[in-house]
């Protein structure tokens, strides 16, 4: 492959660039301290020497030290040019508590580590694409078998570290990961080492016990190893901190008439630390934040009193004490009562606890309205803060066992500080709305409304949070009286500000579904207002004016995949006449009245992936209104998709025959209606089964729709196409009137009909049964009058929604052809060629089925060019004289065909007769 090829496939691999030791956005993390861990890390530096086993499982409480260890490990062998990726979970940012992504990353890293396997990984990426696949193919594809194909073997190791495991967001799919790579990697005889750690949470521990697992797994519990040990590793790292910060604040840290810090306070420091190295390093933290207060602190940590048992039953009572201590000393560190400062600490830490992924201090000053760095002055031992001019930067806690702490009301037994999170995320959803509220509008109608789309890399990274992350909140949070009276505004007066933004941000529509879901779940808890909110969403957005074809064009991918995905959860209506799915149907409706025509184009169709509609319709009460809905939107997708069969049994699912004025039925009855009469017109087999409807179906149908009234257009392009059936089944004698009332029907719903699809179909249809009412009684008016329709129709449409499906064109060369068979005018042979030639250049990429009927067309259109070939040999320069005279100039095929015409002409009679068939 060519370096340009390995760099596109390479690039392709989906990947966590935050998630290496050495990113950016760990750059306040660091390894053991120089002198500490030294037992640990040997132990580990004699593993990647032996042959096996290809795991090192690293487990411990939290805070014993855990993830300085991985990082020192990668650190290690990132400088000896042996480690090959390493993948750090976080469960602060969302794509690092993915496993999805593991493998690809570690691929991606190992292909930059190494450039000899960049390439081997790019070419398996184009000869297999395992990009989607599952992470055993992923595995095996992507990292053993492009290491096993590289032409010399590496001698050394390779070490991968993956740290934090416990933190995924799927502990079941970590375990899945640790046995695959128990399984695969003895398999191979690559020097591969996998170094991981975790807490010794349930599913990973039970499954690195597993016999098939722990055959190939060194182990080391952290908070097994000699106590004494570790106590040495924390005494050496407080000794080297605190004479660090003792130098740092020598002018105010007096070191006379004894040092400070002294041996016994190191030693109780020590004890109290109780094998938690976590508690050594907040310390440290609490004390250096101080300056001249920091003995003062320290004493006050050591006079702390903790009873023996409490210290036995929980290993982390001397961490919780200190995190007590952190946090009464920020309550009472201010001029502002208890309770405000309270407030504010938890409004702005619980927060940074519970946002789906880290924010900077600027984005949270935005989302909350608040001081957020005031709320954090005398916390920046257990918090993150970036310095004045970092304002980019993002806020973290250091630690998850703060995390813990503040969210266990057995640990934090201080109701002031005690964070509960259905509280919080519910606080966090209020800020979300109100951000959307107040500044989604003004961003989008800074280019949008005037035929722009906005810059959306411009967009601020709090309005973003809001608009892709407030429905997880929402689900998880209490929903007090206040959120359920913001989200109401937010559904009356934003929500479609909000359903453009996910879908013009995401062009493949990829994230769009997950919050269009989450929120019709939220429905479930906040209806009835939500489904009324939803129904003045569909009129929003099928009144929204336009600037151009490409914001009409977003509106139509909104428009479907929204209202479709809604409907996908069963959102309980606010009443049971189900009225809000009927709007939805409408919306997606072949022949709505609110149509454009740029809803025909069938590309936008292809974006769907019905199998969860499927599920749901499966899913729905048997005979509900709701499951009516979901088989009417499948049969709806699956007309614009052109699969006539599969939309004609969608339709029939959700016309329920014997359950009279059932929800929305006519609006089901007219689609079904039209699906039937498309499918039989392009594959000129009205009466096969498929199509096909009995005498008695057609006729109550007609009933049915006559006791609607018939002064909706959408009613009667109804009546006109069940007319028009009903003048050509086989037991029926055709009768003239049929034809006539369907003629009548369609004319009536074309004028009755805006600028829109429906008038365009109503067009075309009422040029199908002038056709057929010409093919029956050969009135020469019907096919003129039928030509007309059928350049009205292509006037009003987009070309390209033009061509989909209309059959009209092959209709129309049957019948010129006739006509001039009847007439004898060569007029009408110029004008069938032209339009059987149309007819096939728009179907050949149609369905296998159309072949047989693509071929008699090209046959019909040969017998007509020998008709008009017999003119040229009578009368030289007559037949493009006559194709002159009736082709339209503002058609540009039309016009290449008469320039080939004329061309063949000049040349000999031989020459002539094989270019005029084009």
């Amino acid at each position: 492959m060519s370096e340009e090829d390995i760099e596109k496939y390479f690039d392709k691999i989906p990947r966590v660039e935050a998630a290496a030791y050495n990113s950016s956005q760990r750059d306040f993390r660091t390894g053991c301290l120089s002198g500490t861990r030294d037992y640990l890390l040997s132990a580990v530096h004699e593993w990647v020497q032996r042959p096996t086993p290809p795991l090192f499982w690293l487990n411990g409480l939290a805070g014993t030290g855990k993830t300085t260890i991985a990082h020192s490990v990668a650190e290690y062998y990132d400088e000896r040019k042996q480690l090959g990726a390493s993948f750090f979970f976080s469960r602060d940012q969302q794509d690092r508590r993915d496993t999805r992504q593991v493998i690809s990353t570690i691929a991606y890293q190992l292909g930059k580590a190494y450039p000899e396997v960049e390439g081997l990984i790019a070419t398996a990426i184009k000869n297999h694409n395992p990009l989607h696949s599952n992470s055993q193919t992923q595995l095996r594809r992507l990292i053993i078998e492009p290491l096993s194909s590289l032409p010399h073997q590496r001698s050394l190791p390779t070490v991968i570290v993956i740290d934090a495991l416990d933190e995924s967001d799927d502990h079941t799919a970590a375990s899945n990961i640790v046995e695959l790579l128990a399984t695969e990697l003895p398999r191979t005889p690559l020097p591969l080492k996998f170094f991981v750690t975790s807490r010794p949470e349930k599913d990973l521990r039970s499954r690195f016990l597993a016999e098939t697992v722990s055959s190939e797994t060194q182990t080391l519990i952290l908070h097994d190893i000699d106590v004494g040990i570790v106590q040495k590793d924390i005494k050496l790292f407080l000794q080297v901190r605190l004479t660090g910060i003792a130098k740092k604040h020598r002018d105010v840290i007096p070191q006379k008439p004894s040092k400070w810090p002294t041996e016994a306070e190191v030693d109780a420091l020590t004890e109290r630390a109780g094998g938690l190295f976590i508690f050594a390093s907040t310390v440290v933290g609490f004390l250096d934040e101080s300056s001249f207060l920091a003995p003062q602190r320290l004493s006050s940590i050591l006079n702390e009193k903790v009873t023996a048992s409490s210290s036995n039953l929980n290993p982390y009572a001397m961490l919780d004490k200190l995190y007590y201590q952190i946090l009464d000393f920020m309550l009472h560190a201010g001029p502002h009562p208890i309770e405000d400062t309270a407030d504010m600490f938890r409004r702005v830490v619980g927060t940074i606890l519970f946002l789906r992924q880290p924010a900077s201090c600027d984005d949270l000053i935005a989302l909350l309205n608040t001081n957020v760095k005031g709320a954090l002055m005398h916390l920046h031992s257990v918090i993150k803060v970036p310095k004045e001019d970092e304002g980019t930067q993002t806020i973290e806690i250091f630690h998850k066992s703060f995390h813990d702490y503040l969210t266990d009301p057995a640990r934090c037994t201080n109701h002031h500080l005690f964070i509960d999170p259905p509280v919080h995320h519910g606080i966090i959803a209020d800020s979300c709305l109100n951000v959307m509220i107040h500044s989604l509008e003004s961003f989008l109608s800074t280019s949008i409304y005037i035929g722009d789309l906005p810059d959306f890399d411009k967009a601020p990274p709090f309005l973003h949070y809001a608009c892709s992350e407030w429905t997880e909140h929402g689900l998880m949070c209490l929903h007090d009286d206040k959120l359920l009276d913001l989200a109401q505004i937010f559904f009356s007066t934003t929500s479609l500000n909000w359903i453009m933004y996910l879908a013009l941000t995401d062009q493949w529509l990829s994230g769009f579904m997950r919050p269009i879901e989450q929120a019709a779940q939220l429905g479930l808890v906040w209806s009835p207002f939500l489904s009324i909110s939803l129904q003045h969403l569909g009129g929003s957005l099928s009144s929204r004016p336009g600037a151009n074809r490409d914001y009409l064009q977003c509106r139509k991918v909104i428009q479907s995949s929204s209202f479709a995905s809604i409907l996908a959860v069963g959102i309980p209506p606010a009443d049971p006449g189900c009225y809000f799915a009927c709007a939805f149907a409408d919306i997606l409706s072949p022949f709505s009245m609110i149509s454009f025509p740029e809803i025909n184009d069938r590309r936008m169709w292809n974006f769907f992936e019905l199998e969860w509609l499927e599920i749901a319709s499966v899913c729905a009460r048997p005979g509900s209104p709701a499951e009516t809905a979901y088989y009417h939107i499948l049969g709806c997708i699956t007309f614009h998709q052109c699969h006539f069969e599969l939309s004609v049994s969608w339709f029939q699912r959700a016309l329920p025959v014997d359950v009279p004025d059932h929800g929305h039925s006519f609006e089901v009855l007219r689609d079904m209606v039209a699906a039937r009469c498309n499918g039989a017109r392009l594959y000129q087999d009205f009466l096969d089964d498929m199509w096909h409807l009995p005498l008695w179906v057609v006729d109550s149908y007609i009933r049915t729709l006559q006791r609607v009234g018939v002064c909706r257009a959408d009613v009667l392009f109804t009546l006109g196409n069940l007319y028009w059936m009903r003048f050509q089944l086989v037991d029926n004698t055709p009768n003239p009137e049929d034809i006539d009332i369907s003629i009548q029907h369609l004319q009536n719903a074309a004028n009755a009909s805006p600028q829109n699809f429906l008038r365009c179909a109503s067009l075309q249809n009422l040029g199908y049964s002038l056709c057929m009412r010409y093919e029956f009684y050969g009135s020469p008016a019907d096919i003129d009058a039928a030509e007309q329709c059928l350049r009205e129709s292509e006037a009003q449409c987009d070309p390209k929604d033009a061509e989909s499906v209309n059959s009209l064109p092959r209709d129309l060369g049957y019948a010129m052809y006739k006509s001039f068979k009847l007439r004898g005018q060569f007029e009408d042979i110029a004008k069938s060629i032209w339009y059987l030639t149309m007819f096939l250049t728009r179907h050949t990429a149609l369905e296998v089925r159309t072949e047989r009927h693509n071929s008699e067309v090209g046959r019909d259109r040969d017998e007509a060019y020998d008709a008009l070939r017999k003119l040229e040999r009578n009368n030289p320069g007559a037949g493009a004289e006559i194709w002159r005279c009736c082709h339209n100039p503002k058609i540009p095929l039309e016009v290449e065909i008469l320039k080939r015409m004329t061309v063949a002409l000049s040349c000999s009679s031989d020459e002539a007769n094989s270019g005029l068939r084009i």
